[in-house]
């Protein structure tokens, strides 16, 4: 159609994929999602980014009004000072691709390195070949990665490599978080059936985490604040067991924009 062939009509390509989940008939359709490669914005089929060993993947983690103009200018800013041979998948195309393109480009990928930079903005390198990072949480098809950042306020962020089900996903958890600190010291405790707590206390704590992290126009922060006080009703439990006194807000568990 004469969208599919318009200046951003990959968009609109991302957009049929979403309404006519065929499964692989849209691997090989080509110009389906923009990248920036070799110094310039390219368009490639899904099939030929997924088949790049590594891919770098750029992210917005502030909270601030969206200021388009000025993403723009802080993104090409970004990219100039990347080195490498990896194409990018920046902020703006990211949130255009379909669930079936981000699968198929990511399935097979692991987190090796994650940073942030001018404040509002999370760079990611994925390798098809390497490990990446352990999980710190492996929980059933849920996991959680470690990552050091200086705001310590700062929970997490949902990994871009996600799947729309509340239990099946990816998140990177703030290691410098104090709630993020005290998870892996009840980890081993629970674990350890320490104390009287069960394995099952750490699963039903990670999932009320994990709820806040979710892309439904809700947020579990009041639950959450009521559960980890109930935690502190918790007797005879050494110190560090008892969850951090802090007052939980949205902002502590980033979510893509617009959800």
């Amino acid at each position: 159609s004469s969208l599919a062939g318009a200046k951003n009509g990959w968009r609109y390509k991302q957009h049929l994929m979403s309404l006519f989940p065929i499964g692989d008939f849209w691997k090989s359709i080509p110009a389906t999602i923009q990248i920036f490669y070799h110094g310039a914005y390219q368009l490639l089929s899904v099939g030929e980014l997924s088949s790049f060993d590594e891919i770098v993947t750029i992210m917005k983690i502030s909270e601030h009004a969206a200021d388009t103009e000025k993403e723009a200018v802080d993104i090409e800013q970004i990219i100039g000072g990347l080195d490498g041979d990896a194409p990018i998948v920046n902020l703006p195309m990211y949130y255009w691709l379909s669930q079936y393109s981000i699968r198929s480009v990511f399935e097979d990928k692991n987190v090796i390195e994650a940073r942030r930079i001018l404040n509002d903005y999370l760079i990611i390198n994925w390798s098809k070949d390497a490990a990446g990072i352990a999980p710190l949480f492996p929980y059933k098809s849920m996991k959680a990665f470690p990552i050091s950042l200086s705001d310590s306020n700062l929970i997490g962020f949902m990994s871009p490599k996600f799947i729309n089900h509340m239990y099946d996903r990816e998140i990177l958890l703030n290691t410098e978080n104090a709630l993020v600190q005290w998870l892996e010291r009840i980890q081993i405790a629970c674990l350890n059936e320490q104390y009287g707590l069960k394995e099952e206390s750490f699963s039903a704590t990670l999932v009320k985490i994990f709820q806040n992290f979710s892309y439904f126009p809700y947020m579990e922060i009041d639950e959450l604040q009521n559960y980890l006080s109930a935690w502190r009703e918790i007797p005879n439990l050494p110190e560090e067991l008892y969850p951090p006194e802090i007052e939980l807000t949205p902002e502590m568990f980033w979510r893509r924009k617009g959800d």
